[in-house]
């Protein structure tokens, strides 16, 4: 279920603090079990997230739909179609 973004993300917050410290920065209601989320590949960044991300990290806006799973994967959602 990785996709580009997630496997950027893990590599830059692979410690709790560091999660917690980038939900921090991203703000919005954006918690530690959030940034887990899209850094596992479970979830994707809404599109306010993705800019956040990209404004802070780096992490270009379309590297999220770059869709690395295996064909066998359920689809994911994003963190805005959850909370819909």
């Amino acid at each position: 279920m990785a996709n580009g973004g997630s496997r950027i993300l893990s590599s830059l917050v692979s410690e709790h603090g560091k999660k917690a410290k980038l939900a921090e920065e991203v703000g919005g209601g954006c918690d530690v079990a959030m940034v887990g989320r899209w850094a596992s590949g479970e979830r994707r960044p809404g599109p306010r997230y993705r800019k956040r991300l990209e404004e802070l990290l780096g992490i270009s806006w379309t590297a999220w739909d770059e869709d690395t799973a295996d064909p066998g994967d359920p689809p994911e959602q994003s963190d805005s179609q959850a909370s819909a």
